[in-house]
């Protein structure tokens, strides 16, 4: 495919699912993209010695904790987890270097099945051990289990069926909130770079329109200003900034006048 980016993606349980809404989501936000899959449960393999991650422009990566122990799902070993834990963090600091693209890593949910508190407290300081991590390496991120509920929530997450059957885990409205969440972490690494940023400024820099209460009436909230200090910190990044505003001399009196801007 002339002109994409190439993509590869590793899962710790099969994910061809995925394929069709990654597609979708990426083509939503006017990329193109070839996707290369590797083969069933090669996450491990494709940061060892990888084939779908060689030359990729971003690499994804699926994991969920629960397959460590997969065979053994009512008996969770907390000593084996904290190997395996130690093993993935061991390969994901000697790939990084290798890789040509970002990594990309999802922590993915499991099932609730036998492990109780313990199995939940150690998927949470695995969480939290990777996403310290991610701080460190600054071509790393790392998506939780409870951010992508937060980002796209879904109601039945799991299939069990598919899972027993051909170890598919999830339900068809999971595989579509994956994909969005894979692309939406690939889209500041695989698109062109960001030339101008275009803000209505009523209702968006403010609160209020200034035609109608005045420069005296519009509300600056934390949120604002956040945003307005955003704004500002780009252009010294040789962005272009266009405020759609009718410059009337009312909205001059405020930008010249108000001090909380």
């Amino acid at each position: 495919m002339p002109g994409s980016a190439r993509v590869g993606v590793a899962a710790s349980f099969t994910c061809d699912p995925l394929r069709r809404w990654l597609e979708f989501w990426l083509s939503e936000l006017g990329l193109r993209v070839e996707l290369a899959f590797a083969g069933y449960a090669q996450l491990g393999q494709e940061l060892n010695r990888p084939v779908a991650y060689r030359g990729a422009d971003g690499c994804v990566a699926l994991l969920n904790f629960a397959d460590w122990q997969r065979t053994t799902p009512l008996a969770f070993d907390a000593q084996r987890f904290e190997r395996d834990l130690d093993l993935l963090c061991e390969a994901i600091r000697v790939a990084l270097p290798q890789l040509s693209g970002r990594l990309v890593l999802l922590l993915c949910p499991a099932r609730p099945v036998g492990g109780g508190a313990e199995r939940a407290d150690a998927f949470s300081s695995a969480t939290a051990r990777l996403k310290e991590t991610a701080r460190r390496e600054p071509r790393l991120s790392v998506l939780s289990a409870a951010e992508l509920a937060a980002w796209y929530p879904v109601a039945a997450p799991h299939d069990r069926t598919a899972d027993e059957l051909g170890h598919v885990p999830y339900s068809e409205p999971m595989w579509c909130a994956l994909g969005a969440a894979v692309a939406r972490l690939l889209l500041p690494s695989l698109a062109p770079p960001l030339k101008c940023v275009v803000v209505d400024c009523d209702y968006t820099l403010w609160h209020h329109a200034v035609g109608e209460v005045g420069a005296e009436g519009v509300v600056v909230e934390p949120h604002h200003l956040a945003l307005q200090a955003r704004l500002l910190a780009l252009l010294t990044l040789t962005l272009s900034l266009t405020l759609t505003l009718t410059l009337t001399l009312t909205t001059w009196r405020y930008r010249r006048g108000c001090s909380r801007c």
